[in-house]
């Protein structure tokens, strides 16, 4: 991979294979009750998963980060912008909402389907290489010491074990999910690659993998060249229109009333400061560390 391919799906799998495709992190449908209210109001957990067609065809609130999207039937989309981190409190019973897909993340059920489509395809299925990202400060001083190798723009530390681990996760939190964002069999008859701010991941290999990958109705796949930019679902809540004047739409969370704005706004400003100092406070312990084992 080199420079120039950095915003292509090049820049992700290299341009080597006879075909790919892009398989699509699902996006998240919300359904708030009396008995998840405080999850809900908290840091939300996925949802149900729902694919990018049904994400189209919905006629709920789209909500990713701060920005939320209505669909106006035959006629595109109301693009609203919601205050910076007060989605949680604008939350309440009998909410239903659709969140975006999660980056760099191929979900358990995705990784499970794939598993003997790509074992089939490879001569060493337990011999397979493993890249995460170097950013995240989950790694034990075993794996922080691994090898690593480096793409535009990103490094990433490398493992090896077996096709089998596809789906094991690198952090051991039981809230967050993150496998490897780069696998490959040692013979390289194919690469899949979820880069950390991608919304979909990218697999490169045969026309018969990919034929196969592109037939599975379990995964939300479609056909890609490596000169294409890399896929977002908010591409396909297009064209974004100003509302007509009686045009009938469904509320979402734009108009609520948010109580206290200004604590809010205050509060959301210290967590993310206290973020900010947690995230420098890791960095030196880690660096303590890696000081200790040289010595």
């Amino acid at each position: 991979m080199k420079p120039d391919d950095f915003g292509f799906i090049s820049g992700f799998v290299p341009s080597l294979f006879e075909s790919y495709v892009a398989i699509r992190h699902p996006a998240w449908l919300h359904n708030c009750t009396k008995e998840n209210l405080h999850e809900c109001q908290g840091d939300p957990a996925p949802g149900t998963s729902i694919t990018w067609s049904e994400v189209v065809d919905s006629d709920l609130p789209i909500c990713m980060s701060h920005t939320q999207y209505r669909k106006l039937e035959n006629i595109g989309w109301i693009k609203d912008e919601l205050p910076y981190g007060v989605m949680p409190v604008l939350i309440q019973v009998g909410d239903r909402w659709i969140s975006h897909p999660t980056e760099g993340v191929l979900e358990p059920e995705q990784a499970h389907t794939l598993l003997p489509l790509l074992t089939q395809e490879t001569s060493e299925p337990t011999n397979c290489w493993f890249g995460i990202w170097d950013g995240f400060s989950i790694k034990s001083i075993e794996e922080r010491n691994a090898p690593m190798f480096h793409t535009p723009n990103r490094s990433w530390y490398v493992f090896q074990g077996p096709l089998q681990s596809i789906a094991k996760s690198f952090n051991d939190s039981a809230l967050f999910h993150q496998p490897a964002n780069f696998i490959w069999p040692d013979d390289r008859s194919w690469c899949l690659a979820s880069d950390i701010d991608s919304e979909a991941t990218y697999l490169g290999g045969s026309e018969k993998l990919i034929a196969l990958v592109l037939a599975n109705k379990r995964l939300d796949a479609i056909s890609v060249v490596p000169s294409d930019r890399p896929l977002w679902l908010a591409n396909l809540l297009q064209p974004v229109v100003e509302k007509l004047a009686d045009t009938p739409v469904k509320p979402g969370f734009e108009s609520r009333v948010i109580p206290f704005m200004d604590q809010i706004r205050e509060i959301d400003r210290r967590r993310r400061f206290r973020r900010f100092i947690e995230s420098i406070r890791l960095r030196s312990e880690e660096n303590r560390d890696e000081d200790r084992e040289r010595i």
